[in-house]
């Protein structure tokens, strides 16, 4: 019998790996790109980079409240080293 995060209504899993958020929730560079061109402000592309990484495993759009802090947060840490990378690179 499947567990509850891989049945038809699947879930965030309690435990995560180590690798599984640099595995399943890092934005890729046309994720970050698309993010820029779906959304204004800061806020809105982490939103969107969040719901769309979470969307990719759970199959549907959580509750942006109900995604676990540690994606949320490892999202925000990429977005940062991206766009810290991204302004180096425009001078």
């Amino acid at each position: 019998m499947p567990t509850v995060n891989r049945s038809a209504y699947p879930r965030f899993s309690p435990k995560r790996s180590p690798r599984e958020l640099p595995a399943c929730y890092t934005p890729s560079t046309e994720e970050m790109e698309w993010s820029h061109s779906v959304a204004h402000g800061e806020r809105l592309r982490h939103a969107s980079l969040v719901l769309h990484k979470c969307f990719l495993q759970l199959h549907y759009f959580p509750e942006l409240g109900d995604n676990p802090r540690e994606i949320t947060s490892h999202i925000a840490e990429v977005m940062e080293a991206y766009n810290g990378f991204a302004k180096w690179l425009s001078f």
